[in-house]
């Protein structure tokens, strides 16, 4: 891969969510189990979140930004309010929430990081597992998070932990989808509380991403409702 100047600050270790450019972005979501489309999304790249335990419509992370990102989750939407609009649960025993997001576009994109918020309900002992993988064999992973803030009043906004996947060095190709998948070996209540969840890329001035569109500037897509069918397609 061409390390490119913004690729080697990426590459530094923490800084790699500061410069990085959102592609597909999560922060609205209903009472509903079911499958979702993603709330903006650069020309192109298309998202799901699959709630197999049923999300909430009202609280959330109070900051208003993607993890440690400085990018807002209300672009093009100022009527909205981040901190009442949702989050989605985490709880063992009750369905996966998987997010998967598609390169639509004709080109590869270099990613940067998967950014979220999260907080714990119950224990602060437990432990928030997340699985990912890139489609038609290419890299996977595993990593483990704590959350250290609480979060107990189920509709009522909250101090979320701005969290973090380095994914610098991978790439997604024209048509492959990368998909992360949430879990705990945790029991009982709502274990976990996502939100403001969002995949970014590394920002390139030529080639791939100028032929993907991938600018801070680009088109974002206000999400539309997937039908409850999809989840059973």
């Amino acid at each position: 891969m061409k390390i490119t100047p913004l690729l080697a600050v990426a590459c530094l270790g923490a800084s790699s969510a500061a410069h990085a450019s959102l592609l597909v972005g999560f922060h609205d979501f209903d009472s509903d189990s079911n499958v979702e489309a993603h709330d903006f999304a650069v020309s192109g790249f298309s998202g799901t979140v699959t709630d197999g335990l049923s999300s909430e419509d009202v609280g959330g992370s109070n900051d208003n930004l993607y993890g440690p990102t400085s990018i807002p989750v209300l672009p093009g939407s100022p009527t909205l309010s981040a901190t009442q609009d949702g989050h989605v649960k985490v709880q063992e025993g009750s369905g996966s929430l998987v997010f998967a997001i598609t390169n639509g576009t004709l080109g590869s994109v270099s990613l940067a990081t998967f950014v979220f918020d999260a907080a714990y309900k119950e224990s602060a002992t437990s432990d928030l597992v997340l699985n990912w993988s890139v489609s038609g064999g290419g890299a996977s992973g595993s990593t483990t998070f704590n959350p250290s803030h609480q979060q107990t009043v189920w509709d009522g906004p909250g101090n979320y932990d701005d969290l973090a996947l380095d994914l610098v060095g991978v790439t997604l190709a024209s048509t492959q989808t990368i998909s992360f998948t949430f879990s705990t070996l945790a029991g009982g209540g709502e274990t976990f509380r996502l939100d403001n969840i969002a995949l970014t890329a590394i920002p390139e001035t030529t080639g791939v991403m100028a032929l993907a569109g991938l600018m801070v500037s680009g088109a974002f897509f206000r999400r539309r409702p997937v039908a409850q069918a999809a989840a059973t397609a």
